[in-house]
């Protein structure tokens, strides 16, 4: 524990008070604090663990944002009132992709946001979706379809079934006005996970036989 605690204090001393570095150095310096963190946490060490994270999620690093969102939302260290959403969605606005599509999936379905919030979650799914993020897909298609054209939604529904994601194929044959095309995208959703397909049919209140 103890060297741990010294090895914090030399590298975050040597970051923090002006030390020289080119980028490459300051990233492998980011990358040792990330380490440390890492290796304080496997020792149930959460407040140093925090302390290196919170630095480390300065320089930009994402992982870090995203380990103090973990830290935060389980109460693993004291935090204030939504603090683990802004470092999940300071992990999301850093590159992290899932911490993208979690924070979405939570202001766009948690039922706490008001509509502006919604708007502003719709530039980070899109890039999702243009990624090929498969979850993305879907969401940006639920948004699509609340706040644009059933259309479009679809067309993101379809993308997201041809990527092999269950809730693509249901949301593609739930919303489609072909019969034909209904029952292959249900037989496609029961074909990749049975059980989230008849649990969306049970839901659905969706009467269908393979």
């Amino acid at each position: 524990m103890k060297l741990i605690q010294r090895l914090t204090l030399i590298v975050c001393f040597m970051l923090l008070c002006g030390t020289t570095f080119s980028a490459a150095q300051t990233q492998s310096e980011v990358d040792r604090i990330v380490s440390l963190g890492k290796q304080a946490e496997r020792q149930y060490d959460y407040a140093s663990a925090s302390r290196l994270y919170r630095i480390a999620a300065g320089f930009g690093n994402a992982e870090s944002a995203f380990r103090l969102y973990v830290m935060c939302r389980y109460d693993y260290v004291p935090n204030s009132d939504n603090e683990w959403l802004e470092w999940l969605k300071r992990a999301g606005d850093l590159g992290d992709d899932e911490a993208n599509y979690k924070y979405c999936l939570i202001i766009l379905k948690g039922g706490r946001s008001s509509r502006s919030d919604h708007y502003s979650c719709e530039e980070r799914i899109e890039k999702l979706a243009k990624k090929g993020h498969r979850q993305g897909m879907v969401l940006y298609g639920d948004y699509l379809m609340t706040y644009d054209t059933k259309e479009k939604a679809m067309v993101w529904y379809k993308k997201a079934a041809a990527k092999g994601e269950v809730y693509g194929a249901l949301n593609a044959g739930y919303y489609s006005s072909n019969k034909v095309e209904q029952r292959n995208y249900y037989n496609q959703a029961l074909r990749i996970n049975p059980r989230s397909a008849k649990e969306f049919f049970a839901q659905k209140h969706v009467m269908f036989k393979p």
